[in-house]
């Protein structure tokens, strides 16, 4: 079975038995594995879970935060130097393109969305 077979199957599977699931109606096939670091799958563990539960709920009754002031919040990040798949715009008819790279990181910007 191809990656393909198995997100149309998990689908089939979800959708036929009523379990509710955020997969594409259109495309009739879960969605693809992200990647994830090892850094970040490590720190994703039931102990560092709790605490932050913990520590959520200790600063919501400590400062009487009210739920509609809670809000679930996903972050990007934007890099002022280029990368190898950044496109070029040129003039029609150039014959050579040349692109200056950087060794450098560059700035980082987080955007909040």
């Amino acid at each position: 079975m191809t990656a393909r077979n198995v997100r149309c199957l998990a689908y089939q599977l979800s959708d036929k038995n009523g379990i509710k699931h955020p997969f594409s109606k259109s495309k009739q096939a879960a969605g693809s594995p992200e990647a994830t670091s090892v850094a970040r799958a490590r720190a994703f563990n039931k102990p560092v879970v709790t605490k932050f539960y913990i520590l959520l709920k200790v600063e919501v009754i400590k400062k009487k935060i009210p739920a509609h002031c809670i809000f679930n919040v996903n972050e990007t990040f934007l890099n002022t130097v280029l990368g190898k798949d950044s496109k070029v715009v040129v003039q029609t008819g150039r014959k050579q393109v040349a692109r200056i790279t950087s060794a450098e990181r560059g700035l980082t910007t987080t955007a909040v969305i």
